[in-house]
């Protein structure tokens, strides 16, 4: 068949690929044949913004000389060249900013090795919502069905759960879920997740810990520019362990075989992602079409979702009560926490709690309950400015003042007891604390609220005809049980149980916040990243018990000189601060010395990192672990000691993080190269071996050394692809050698380590022998004996 007049009858960009199909059934190569000129000009001469890996159009090339591997893609042109389909598809590529309205139809006579079918595609840069209508009856229905449960709803995590178990029944999966990502805290939550009847797998929360952020940020590059991943077999799971191997292997060990993943985006932002597990491999074509309209639909509802909670969250009055919400009291609070040393003075805190509002609710109507707090919000004006009033939640508010001390507290406490003696069933349960420095504002808080349950119990205690007066059933003491969960939970979520100091998570949010406030007010700040040197050895030598001791010793010496709210735990010995940049390093040799004190004198030296934030007021996490990095500098110095982060170290980190987020397209448009080192006989002066030696050619920086990226790699164990590049490379060069009719001598390529621990390179490197028709003989492997001697009968074989 002519497929260049094939392909020059049609007006839309088209080409021809030829599909190969392996001997064991399974898709070989994908080829671009040839394609009419309106395709090949979108190549060499693309709009912006839709450039490919090259601008030369060579027929019969792989289609990934052009783009970036696509299991998409794949899946589509082997359905239609070998599966004899036409298919359509429009999709939205993230590797472009563009829509795509994509054709496959299968061409010419069925072939038993090759087959080929017509892509066909129109390009915009705007969505067309007429194009995401053309979809089957059942895709249709699914589609409409969610659309109407969440139009219709107004309880919208709750819908979620439904929809997602609609989903992993549509995917015949054995696990569903949607996780919602907070890129400024680098955490994530499941808004809703479903199992298969019997599934032996793990619910997600069993997963999520302080480092699985890391895995979620790695699922992008993973997708690799498509809208999508689906791996449905052992060869898309192969895919997904070459791009991902550690991913690959969390995956595997879970329990998983295959893996559908969809981002969900709203205007273009990354809102989180939709995965199934272990799906119907039949059902892949239906999974993509149904799910690729459903996450753009469910993207959206979520970005409108999260947005309307942000909305809410700016409103800075109760709507109710007509005093300031929670919200203003945390901005209030935090402004309390980060304010400087010069702006040092007291601070008052009084809890105040409703006793019998449930009662109230239950008995007379939430109507009467609303008027109740209404009365109680007045009765705290009377006494406080209102600006000085929250209602913290439900039937619960707090007073904050300044400048007050523990008497001028007790009178405001007798004044709000006599005041709502004016004011029908309004009894407060109150508790109040004061501290000197307004810094700790957060320690009163909690304090206060201790003592404002205490005052509750005593209230029942005293009237016992009150406690059951609620004819729900739930007695007051039920009801002062069920505050004291809540607050338990929050607790429990919110702080370290060891030291009581924050926990990582809210540790970002109270330094984003207060570093942010410093800032304004023109303070320098620093974050600091603590820890003790030789914890391990120090337990397994004492014991966990006395471990612990020195643990919150430190948490308690770190607490006094910094202010506990300023101060984290984020697990084992690791702690963080935010403080004022001044006098930084007295406070920290005050530190040390205090340290040494610690358990009786059988305590660790301590090692400490400091990102001043005048090097740039980045994020909470991300200055946090600059911070880590300059602690972690001189690693083997039993010494206490500190750090700070400088020029260099960032100089260092930017060139690593480069070294990462270009290494495959490094790889893949070949700025890594061999340079051979020829090694000659000393007996004949003949060159009877080469070395392949890896160097970086970048477009950007230049030559870089084997230095400057090698330890990078081997660090993160990316260095096999590397290794495996070189070892194509040289491949390449003995077979046009060979060709040419030229002398061939050995060439030794060097295997680092980790090779071995990321993926089976022995079988790597001799599928790539196989593949080329060399003889082994040409190429010498050269092993460090750190690895031999690791394990020797693995290198013997």
């Amino acid at each position: 068949m002519d497929f260049q007049a094939v392909v020059d009858g049609m007006s839309a960009m088209t080409c021809v690929v030829s599909v190969e199909t392996l001997p064991d059934g399974k898709p070989g190569k994908f080829r671009i044949v040839t394609g009419n000129k309106v395709y090949i000009d979108s190549i060499e001469h693309p709009a912006p913004g839709a450039q490919m890996l090259s601008d030369k159009f060579v027929p019969n090339s792989e289609y990934t000389d052009y783009l970036t591997r696509d299991l998409n893609f794949e899946d589509y042109c082997y359905r239609s060249a070998v599966g004899r389909k036409c298919l359509h598809s429009y999709a939205h590529p993230d590797r472009m900013d563009l829509w795509l309205n994509m054709m496959f139809i299968p061409v010419g006579e069925p072939g038993e090795n090759i087959n080929y079918c017509l892509y066909m595609m129109e390009m915009s840069f705007e969505a067309d919502p007429e194009q995401m209508t053309f979809m089957s009856g059942d895709t249709s229905s699914s589609v409409l069905d969610i659309c109407i449960r969440l139009r219709g709803t107004n309880d919208f995590k709750a819908t979620m759960k439904e929809v997602i178990k609609g989903i992993r029944d549509l995917c015949d999966s054995e696990h569903c879920c949607i996780l919602v990502l907070n890129e400024a805290k680098r955490s994530c939550y499941v808004l809703g997740e479903a199992f298969a009847p019997g599934s032996p797998l793990l619910p997600m929360e069993h997963y999520i810990n302080d480092e699985f952020y890391d895995i979620v940020e790695s699922w992008a590059p993973t997708i690799a520019g498509s809208n999508c991943l689906i791996a449905k077999d052992d060869q898309g799971m192969e895919y997904v362990r070459e791009k991902n191997p550690v991913w690959y292997g969390s995956l595997t060990a879970a329990g998983a075989h295959n893996v559908a993943l969809f981002p969900l985006k709203s205007r273009n932002e990354l809102m989180g992602y939709m995965w199934a597990l272990n799906f119907n491999p039949a059902l892949a074509g239906k999974i993509k079409d149904t799910l690729e309209v459903t996450t753009f639909i469910l993207g959206s509802e979520l970005g409108n979702h999260l947005l309307l909670d942000r909305l809410r969250n700016l409103s800075s009055k109760d709507l109710l009560t007509g005093v300031m919400n929670r919200n203003e009291m945390n901005n209030f609070v935090d402004s309390l926490c980060n304010s400087s040393e010069a702006e040092k003075k007291s601070v008052g805190v009084i809890f105040s709690d409703l006793n019998g509002l449930k009662a109230v609710n239950d008995i007379e109507g939430h109507n009467a309950g609303d008027i109740l707090l209404k009365n109680a919000a007045s009765a705290l004006r009377e006494v406080f400015e209102e600006k000085s009033v929250f209602r913290a939640g439900g039937d619960e508010f707090a007073v904050i003042v300044t400048d007050i001390d523990e008497k001028g507290l007790e009178e405001k406490i007798a004044e709000i007891r006599k005041v709502s003696e004016k004011y029908r069933n309004v009894i407060f349960a109150i508790g109040g604390a004061v501290e000197e420095d307004s810094r700790n504002v957060r320690m009163a808080l909690r304090r206060a609220d201790e003592r404002m349950y205490e005052d509750k119990r005593i209230f029942y205690e005293q009237n016992p005809e009150r406690a059951g007066e609620n004819r729900a059933g739930h007695s007051g003491s039920d009801e002062v049980e069920e505050k004291f969960r809540e607050r338990s939970i929050f607790r429990d979520m919110n702080f370290d149980h060891l030291t009581g100091l924050a926990s990582m998570t809210y540790f970002f949010k109270l330094a984003e916040d207060g570093r942010r406030r410093m800032h304004e007010a023109g303070t320098d700040s620093v974050v600091l990243f603590v820890n003790l040197s030789g914890m391990k050895f120090f337990n397994q030598k004492n014991g966990f018990a006395e471990g612990d001791v020195l643990i919150k010793g430190l948490a308690g010496i770190l607490s006094d000189e910094f202010g506990e709210e300023n101060c984290s735990r984020f697990g084992q010995d690791h702690f963080a601060v935010f403080t004022g940049a001044e006098g930084i390093e007295d406070k920290l040799k005050k530190v040390f010395r205090e340290v040494k004190h610690l358990n009786n004198g059988n305590s660790l030296p301590v090692r400490a990192g400091i990102y001043p934030d005048s090097m740039g007021l980045v994020e909470a996490t991300l200055a946090c672990d600059r911070a880590k990095y300059a602690c972690n500098v001189k690693r083997d110095d039993y010494s206490s000691y500190y750090n700070f982060f400088d020029s260099k170290m960032l100089s260092r980190e930017l060139s690593r993080q480069y070294i990462l987020d270009n290494l495959d397209r490094a790889i893949a448009e070949n700025w890594v190269k061999a340079f051979y080192q020829p090694i000659v006989r000393s007996t004949n002066r003949k060159v009877c071996d080469e070395e392949a030696l890896a160097r970086w050619i970048d477009p950007v920086k230049g030559m870089l050394s084997p230095a400057d990226f090698i330890p990078i790699l081997e660090d993160t164990k990316l260095i096999y692809k590397v290794d495996l590049h070189i070892c194509d490379l040289i491949l390449e060069r003995i077979k046009k050698q060979l060709a040419a009719g030229k002398k061939v001598v050995p060439i030794s390529i060097n295997l680092s380590r980790t090779d071995f621990e990321v993926c089976d390179i022995v079988a790597e490197i001799d599928n790539r022998f196989k593949a080329a028709g060399v003889s082994k003989d040409l190429v010498t492997i050269e092993i460090t004996e750190s690895v031999v001697g690791e394990n020797f009968e693995f290198m013997k074989e």
